[in-house]
Formats: C-alpha cells, sequence, structure tokens
C-alpha cells in the first residue's frame, strides 16, 4: 500500500510538542528524564514529551518489527523497540519507532541511550512527518 495512502488513512495523533520554550542543558535533559515515566526527546536544546500512539500506528510498528525480524533471523543484527533511546547525534537523543544494530549494542551515559544503530525506523503520521522527515531524518 503506498505510503501517502496509509498517511491518509491515519488517524492524526496529538504531535509531541515542545515541552519547555527555553533552552535545555544535557544535564537539565538528563535529570528530567530520570523524573519522568515519559519518554522525553532531546534536539538541540529543545525537548519533547512523546504522547502514546494509535492503535493504527502501533499496528504499523508490529508488522515492521515481523518483517525485520523475518529479514534478520539468523543473522548478527538486533531490533530494539520505541522504549530504546538512540543517541545519534551531540545533542540528540530521540525514541525511533525501531532500530537495528549489529553485533552488541553499545550505549551511552550508563545504559541510557544506544549510539550504534545501523538502522532507524519511524512511522509516519500526519502530524508528526514533518519533524520525523526534518530533525529527526537529518541525525
Amino acid at each position: 500500500m503506498p505510503t501517502d495512502l496509509l498517511l491518509e488513512r491515519a488517524p492524526a495523533p496529538p504531535e509531541a510538542l515542545p515541552a519547555a520554550s527555553r533552552f535545555v542543558t544535557l544535564e537539565e535533559y538528563f535529570a528530567m528524564t530520570v523524573a519522568s515515566e515519559r519518554r522525553i526527546e532531546y534536539i538541540d536544546g529543545a525537548i519533547f514529551v512523546m504522547d502514546g500512539v494509535t492503535l493504527f500506528h502501533s499496528s504499523i510498528q508490529i508488522n515492521m518489527t515481523r518483517i525485520l525480524l523475518q529479514q534478520l533471523a539468523g543473522s548478527d543484527y538486533g531490533i530494539h523497540s520505541s522504549n530504546v533511546s538512540v543517541h545519534i547525534a551531540p545533542s540528540t537523543y530521540f525514541f525511533p519507532d525501531l532500530c537495528a544494530v549489529r553485533g552488541a549494542g553499545r550505549v551511552a551515559r550508563s545504559g541510557a541511550a544506544l549510539v550504534n544503530p545501523v538502522l532507524v525506523v519511524e512511522a509516519l503520521s500526519k502530524s508528526t512527518a514533518h519533524k520525523d522527515r526534518g530533525i529527526d531524518f537529518a541525525a
């Protein structure tokens, strides 16, 4: 099914909004993540509190996971879910829908973020496509 058609059918969840309008240091960000039960992304001093996903989005994540597991079966690649933070740029920590690593995953900040993904996967929605295709893709 073409991506545009999937996006048309997808319900638009509320966009993750910056949780603060001021610059947030990395130290402040790490303190927030320890104190919060929610996933919080950090991109160049801005923070984004990640809301839950729709049933449609969850279904896409599960199908992507199933396909990747089938394709990578018997290889030395591992797959991680959206509960794993990824650190791929000096000031960027985010939670992709899926990511894959080859061999052992390496982490930064005492296990808080994966630093060596070889694949990062995002399921786009109308409300997050701009951020996913822009800021996240550039990182």
